[in-house]
């Protein structure tokens, strides 16, 4: 593997680095050829300072190991990275930089290329902890390179403190983090909403249109009525009555509470296909029948095919569509959704704009569960929801 390609390092960085500790094994061989030759000496001494104002210019640390483990070069930025001379480990275990003693999987076998007599190329690169010379630690980018010099082996170790860019990543974790607690505050809140207007229209609108009903079949029963203005009245007040209901299945469906979340969902989609006209076919694993799932968790499901459900309708065209939900082990369960509907491109997932989807992954997100969505033009979608249920 060449250093080049490794992480993040500049190719000419890697590049400067190979000729330099190449050059110093190529002109090992050349001292007794040009012994007698002062300007082959010149020449010589010219092209080792050149080669060591590179490495010395390099803004990667660079120490050169040899193959029992002995720092035999060290430039000036890994002077800067661990505040040493080189003069002062020249000489040192490279071990002696390092916090952990390579204890872990990786770092054995770091130790064992440093330490190996065996002539096969190995190049390892991960992230370590350094040790600065006031013993305070910080993380490193290690990339190790055995290189052969004439008849014995040498490494290359290049180091980058990335301590800049751990504090972005944490900082950056934290704020995902954050967000995604907002998200998971901003849902409930919607909840508690959606309930209280659910009460209310039931207990207020759903009353006085009831309440209306009656008076109204009350009406029938006078003479000087037109029997057709009542029965169209009455035809008007049992739409808004099915509506009105409706409304209040979508804000809070009341059978979650009655029939439990799978029963719910068969209720939901039974609702939505007589609404809609869609075949709509729900399958229950019988194991689920004896798993009572927390009540956020079970809300989050709900909402999780109410809106899958909801886009098949609006965007999918789909004949038909199959809500599978399934037991996992480690008390996980499985909502898929399948339809047969025109389907969408990735290059469409990726676009902004898809609120619906990204709603239901920080949903799923929010919970610790998993969502993916899979889809091919023409062949339908499959949105696939993991969750656990305690």
């Amino acid at each position: 593997m060449d250093l080049a390609c490794c992480g993040d390092y500049p190719a000419c960085e890697a590049d400067k680095a190979f000729n330099f500790i190449r050059t110093i094994g190529g002109a090992n061989g050349m001292v007794a050829d040009f012994n007698e030759s002062p300007c082959a000496k010149r020449q010589l001494n010219d092209s080792r300072i050149r080669n060591q104002a590179v490495i010395d210019h390099m803004l990667d640390g660079l120490a050169v190991v040899s193959s029992e483990g002995h720092i035999e070069s060290f430039n000036k930025a890994a002077e800067r990275m661990f505040n040493y001379r080189a003069d002062e480990v020249v000489g040192q275990n490279v071990f002696n930089l390092f916090a952990c003693r390579f204890a872990g999987e990786h770092d054995c076998s770091l130790q064992n290329c440093l330490v190996s007599k065996v002539h096969a190329a190995t190049e390892l690169g991960w992230e370590v902890v350094g040790i600065h010379k006031d013993q305070s630690n910080f993380p490193i980018e290690l990339v190790v390179s055995k290189i052969e010099l004439g008849s014995k082996w040498v490494f290359s170790v290049l180091l980058r403190d990335i301590s800049k860019r751990k504090a972005v990543e944490e900082e950056l974790r934290v704020m995902s983090n954050r967000l995604r607690q907002l998200a998971a505050h901003q849902e409930s809140v919607r909840e508690a909403e959606r309930t209280r207007i659910a009460r209310e229209l039931h207990d207020e609108l759903g009353g006085l249109l009831t309440a209306a009903r009656f008076d109204v079949n009350r009406l029938s029963r006078w003479s000087c009525i037109p029997a057709g203005s009542v029965d169209k009245l009455c035809e008007s007040l049992d739409t808004a009555i099915g509506s009105t209901r409706s409304i209040i299945a979508d804000l809070r469906p009341p059978v979650i509470d009655h029939l439990g979340l799978w029963g719910a969902v068969e209720w939901y989609a039974d609702e939505l296909a007589n609404r809609r006209g869609l075949r709509c076919q729900v399958i229950v694993d019988p194991e689920l029948q004896d798993i009572t799932p927390a009540h956020d968790v079970s809300i989050a499901l709900f909402r999780i095919v109410q809106e899958a459900l909801s886009n098949v309708v609006k965007h999918a065209l789909a004949q038909s569509v199959v809500v599978h939900l399934r037991s996992l082990c480690n008390s996980r369960v499985e909502v898929k959704i399948i339809d047969d509907g025109k389907g969408i491109s990735s290059a469409d997932l990726a676009k902004t704009g898809h609120w619906g989807i990204l709603g239901m992954r920080e949903r799923i997100h929010s919970h610790g569960g998993e969502l993916t969505l899979t889809s091919e033009l023409g062949r339908g979608t499959t949105l696939c929801a993991t969750l656990h249920v305690n």
